[in-house]
């Protein structure tokens, strides 16, 4: 479960940047919403798999808050695969940003 995390982030990851070539232009807009499809494919199954990691790891469901921000994440990828707008994404982007900062900082008071 542990690799299987890593690789759906190496595989997202992988999507962000498209190959650039010195002979034509790229269109980094187009190659966003080109990938979109995958790069949110990858966005929802990346909580759902570390809530699978910590059902077979501890036998429980995550944290609440943290299951919270789970199902979060996950509706944040189904609404990327479904919505097209371009504005909807712009504003996605800065509050998943937002979101996932507010995580990562729960995540970390949370350390002992």
């Amino acid at each position: 479960m542990l690799l299987l995390q890593t690789i759906v982030l190496y595989l997202r990851t992988s999507l962000v940047y498209p190959d650039f070539h010195e002979e034509r232009m790229t269109d980094l807009r187009e190659h966003y919403f080109q990938q979109r499809h995958n790069f949110f494919t990858l966005m929802t199954i990346a909580p759902i798999v570390s809530i699978c990691r910590d059902l077979v790891l501890h036998h429980d469901l995550p944290h609440r808050v943290n299951l919270g921000f789970h199902l979060l994440f996950i509706a944040v990828g189904v609404s990327g695969l479904v919505v097209l707008r371009e504005w909807y994404h712009r504003v996605l982007s800065v509050l998943f940003a937002i979101a996932y900062s507010a995580y990562v900082i729960w995540l970390f008071t949370r350390l002992e």
